[in-house]
């Protein structure tokens, strides 16, 4: 056996191998926001850590806390500082914002991965058919 036809006869199954690989990556990559919830990579103790930190910025800002929806200025505790507050907030909102990125692009980039090795593998086909 020459070694065109040796290369020709081992070329062809990755090339399938490719094909089928980049064709899951598409169909995972379509289906991504369906299989994978937003709380998967959004959690309840992140939600939480937001709403604290939305309460602080919003209580340093105003100069009062909120005891569950009412102004309580009898005995509370000191807003806290206004800078901070803000710094956790804006943390608080980047950590929100990656998760939705994530969340929204990831699916998208499985699919043009999985096309781009679906489409080698049939250039490889295609140049063995030749």
């Amino acid at each position: 056996m020459s070694n065109a036809k040796q290369s020709e006869s081992t070329a062809s199954p990755w090339a399938y191998a490719l094909v089928g690989v980049g064709l899951v990556l598409v169909l995972v990559g379509l289906s991504w926001n369906w299989l994978v919830a937003p709380d998967q990579v959004w959690s309840e103790q992140d939600y939480q850590e937001f709403a604290a930190a939305y309460e602080s910025a919003h209580a340093a800002s105003s100069g009062h806390t909120h005891d569950e929806g009412e102004h309580s200025d009898d005995n509370a505790e000191a807003p806290p500082d206004l800078e901070t507050a803000r710094a956790e907030l804006n943390q608080a909102r980047n950590r929100l914002e990656r998760a939705r990125t994530f969340h929204q692009y990831t699916g998208k980039a499985m699919s043009i991965v999985g096309l781009i090795i679906a489409g080698g593998g049939a250039v490889m086909l295609r140049k063995r058919g030749e």
